[in-house]
C-alpha cells in the first residue's frame, strides 16, 4: 500500500466514510497468513479506534492461561459451527459464539436480550433461561 493510499483511507475515516477492512482490499487472498496478520496489525495501528484494533487490544490483555483456554475451546469443528450459526439464524456473531459454547457444554444460555435468540429458542438448539427465570432458580441478586 502506497503512502497516498494510506492518506486517502485516513481522510475517508475522518469524513465518516467507511474505511475498508484489511480483507476487503485488493490482493488479500494472494497474501500468505503471515502477510495477512501483518496487514491486520498495520490496520490496527493506523486506526486505533477500529473494531480490529479493539480485538487486538483484547487479545493482548489476556493472560497466558486465558489464551490457552481460548485456544483449547476453539478447535475446528467449534469454529465451523460458530461460522454457520449467524448465517443460518440471522443473529450476531457474539451471540453465535455464546450459543455454540452453550450447546457444546450442554449448559443453558442466559441471554440479556430476549429477542436476540428468538429463532434459536423456537428451534430448540440450546436451552435458554431468561434472566427472570435464572434469578428465580439461582436466587441471584442482580444490582
Amino acid at each position: 500500500m502506497t503512502a497516498l493510499e494510506r492518506r486517502v483511507l485516513k481522510l475517508e475515516a475522518r469524513l465518516g466514510l467507511k474505511v475498508p477492512e484489511p480483507w476487503e482490499r485488493p490482493g488479500w487472498e494472494a497474501m500468505s497468513a503471515d502477510e495477512q496478520l501483518a496487514a491486520a496489525e498495520e490496520y490496527a495501528r493506523q486506526y486505533p479506534h477500529s473494531r480490529i484494533a479493539k480485538l487486538f487490544q483484547a487479545l493482548e490483555a489476556m493472560t497466558d492461561a486465558e489464551l490457552a483456554a481460548l485456544i483449547a475451546e476453539a478447535d475446528g469443528a467449534f469454529i465451523q459451527r460458530v461460522g454457520v450459526i449467524p448465517v443460518a439464524e440471522r443473529i450476531a456473531f457474539a451471540a453465535a459464539c455464546a450459543l455454540a459454547l452453550a450447546a457444546r457444554r450442554t449448559i443453558p444460555l442466559v441471554p440479556t436480550d430476549p429477542h436476540a435468540c428468538d429463532a434459536v429458542a423456537r428451534k430448540g438448539h440450546v436451552r435458554l433461561l431468561w434472566l427472570r427465570e435464572f434469578v428465580r432458580i439461582t436466587g441471584a441478586h442482580l444490582v
